[in-house]
Order: C-alpha cells, then sequence, then structure tokens
C-alpha cells in the first residue's frame, strides 16, 4: 500500500467545487469583517471573483516523474483549484497598516494560525490558515499593493470533484456568484459609492474550518 502510494503518488481529496467556493467566500467575509477598512470601495475590475483552475495540476508520483522534464505535463483530469479574490481600494497605506494589524489580532482570536506576518512599507502582508483543518485545506491572505489597494483572497487545495458536477464551457465547474464583501456589494448594486455609514454592518460570518 505504501508503495503504491509513492508510485501513483497521494489522492487528491475529493471535494463539491461550489462548496468549497461559498467557504471560501464566506472566510474573505471574515477577512474584511476583521479588517473594518473605514473609506474603501470594492474595485471590481481586478477582483477575480470565486474560480476554479484545472490548468497547472500535475500527475503526482514517481510513475509519473518522467513528466517533469515535459514542457507541457499532462495534467489531472476531474482535479481543480478553487480560489475567491476580491480588491478594495482607496486604502490609504497608514490605513492598511491599521487594518492589517486589527485583523491579524481579530483572526487569531477566532482561531486561524498565522503563517506569516508583515507590516511594514512597502510590504504588508498577513497569511493565515485554519488551526487544526482537516479535509481540503484552505489559506487566507491580505495583501497591500499600489499605494491604496487591499487584495483579500482564499485558497484551496487541489481537490477531485465528483461525478455528475456541473461544468461550464471551458469544463471547470460551474461556481456560485461571490457574495462577499457583503456590505461593499450591496452598496454596488444600489448604485452607490464607498463604504456603508458606520452603524450598517453585516452579520460577521463563522471562520471555516473544514471545507467538505
Amino acid at each position: 500500500m505504501r508503495f503504491a502510494r509513492v508510485w501513483d503518488g497521494e489522492p487528491c481529496p475529493v471535494a463539491d467545487p461550489a462548496a468549497t467556493a461559498t467557504r471560501l467566500d464566506e472566510d474573505t467575509q471574515t477577512a474584511y469583517d476583521a479588517l473594518t477598512p473605514a473609506g474603501a470601495e470594492l474595485d471590481p475590475q481586478r477582483s477575480a471573483g470565486l474560480l476554479a483552475y484545472n490548468d497547472s495540476c500535475s500527475h503526482r508520483g514517481l510513475s509519473h516523474w518522467a513528466d517533469r522534464f515535459d514542457d507541457a505535463p499532462p495534467l489531472v483530469p476531474g482535479v481543480v483549484n478553487v480560489s475567491a479574490e476580491w480588491v478594495l481600494k482607496g486604502v490609504s497605506d497608514e490605513e492598511a497598516a491599521v487594518a492589517l494589524r486589527r485583523a491579524r489580532a481579530e483572526l487569531v482570536r477566532q482561531g486561524w494560525r498565522v503563517t506569516e506576518y508583515e507590516n511594514a512599507a512597502p510590504n504588508r502582508t498577513l497569511r493565515v490558515t485554519p488551526d487544526g483543518s482537516g479535509g481540503v485545506s484552505v489559506s487566507l491572505r491580505v495583501d497591500a499593493f499600489d499605494g491604496d489597494r487591499l487584495l483579500v483572497g482564499a485558497y484551496a487545495e487541489w481537490a477531485r470533484y465528483p461525478d455528475g458536477t456541473p461544468l461550464d464551457g471551458r469544463d471547470r465547474p460551474r461556481l456560485p456568484e461571490p457574495l462577499a464583501p457583503a456590505q461593499l456589494r450591496k452598496w454596488l448594486r444600489e448604485g452607490r459609492r464607498g463604504r456603508p455609514h458606520h452603524g450598517w454592518r453585516a452579520a460577521p460570518s463563522a471562520c471555516t474550518a473544514v471545507l467538505l
């Protein structure tokens, strides 16, 4: 059995991409609620949203060792990497520094484990993972860039999707529309700019420790 794992490679976990995307979306909402960046706006043009990539997962194991030397190694069918990303604009460097400190403290309080933290210009970044997670592993990141932007992203490891999963025109799993950050998307739907008044807050979502 052990030799088979080495020869064929560790099997990918099985997960529903739509469910994973929903939970990653909730994780980015958790990050927004922890950041609470005053005056920030959502930058739709630079926000990737919910994505499922299937174009860079190569076969594992010694049986596919020679594929490493191939410029275009064969990909594993039915395996995707799901992510959620969006960008805030109008966040000054000083505001970003305060927001990252606040987010780090709040996420740690909620049970996330910090894997990387740097909060000195020009590099401001925060990486966290759920403490003791099982199933499909996930990571959450916040990066300041371009002087007034904050990128918030959540990423799940490669996972095989079940048979019968609905696919789009590019043979990628269909994913729901992103909801986070709910406060700013609500503002955009109403045709307004900026952040809602300070007294209006969406109910904070729970941190996702296990993705199924």
